[in-house]
């Protein structure tokens, strides 16, 4: 056997147990977060949409979607009188109204608080007002 075919032969071998170079930069991880980020934005937009379109007058300026993640549907209520007012509205046919719409399932309504309230939390004072 002469040298170069040797040499050939042990550099093929030497290939296989080489590890590849591996990429130590953000760059993969950050596309793959800009993606996620991306599909979470055209979801949320829709289901904004959705609640817009579909949710009671009376309700809508209420409450806000913040989030649908596997059926699940998060709702960002005032208070609780509004989120119970929502779950009465679900009950009553509204959950299908959305369901419909937006032609995914929604397994479960979770309610947060945080939602678009019409009446200012305080008076710009800093705390309650005191009746003398």
């Amino acid at each position: 056997m002469n040298a170069s075919v040797a040499n050939a032969r042990l550099a093929k071998l030497r290939g296989y147990r080489v590890p590849p170079a591996v990429d130590r930069s953000i760059a993969v991880e950050v596309g793959r977060i800009a993606r996620q980020l991306r599909q979470t934005d055209r979801v949320l937009n829709k289901v904004e949409e959705v609640w817009a379109a579909a949710a009671p007058d009376t309700l809508r300026d209420l409450a806000r979607p913040v989030s649908f993640k596997a059926g699940v549907l998060e709702l960002a209520c005032a208070a609780a009188a509004v989120r119970f007012e929502i779950d009465r509205w679900l009950q009553g046919g509204g959950r299908g109204v959305l369901e419909k719409t937006l032609g995914s399932t929604i397994f479960r309504v979770s309610f947060t608080s945080g939602g678009r309230s019409r009446v200012p939390r305080n008076s710009g004072r800093g705390g309650r007002e005191r009746s003398s």
